[in-house]
């Protein structure tokens, strides 16, 4: 099943800040996993890893299909067990 996930939040941030909370391996470790593996760039890596050992509880494999600096931010995602998986 595909679904698109769309949320809207008002942040206490500018846009530019907000935007890099969510590109910026050093900012994303620092509210939603441990370590993170992002290429802020069309077709770049979108890697969050929760474990140590980041072959499992991890969004390996993913990538980043649209970025619009400061304004758009779209990623494929899987959850387990996943395409890469097969």
């Amino acid at each position: 099943m595909n679904k698109i996930i769309h949320c809207k939040v008002k942040l206490k941030c500018d846009t530019k800040y907000a935007f890099e909370m969510f590109t910026k391996n050093e900012l994303i470790s620092t509210w939603l996993c441990k370590y993170a593996d992002i290429e802020p760039v069309k077709n770049g890596k979108y890697e969050l890893f929760w474990d140590d050992n980041k072959e499992i509880n991890s969004t390996i494999g993913c990538k980043i299909t649209a970025i619009e600096p400061s304004r758009l931010l779209c990623c494929l995602l899987y959850t387990s067990p996943s395409p890469r998986d097969s």
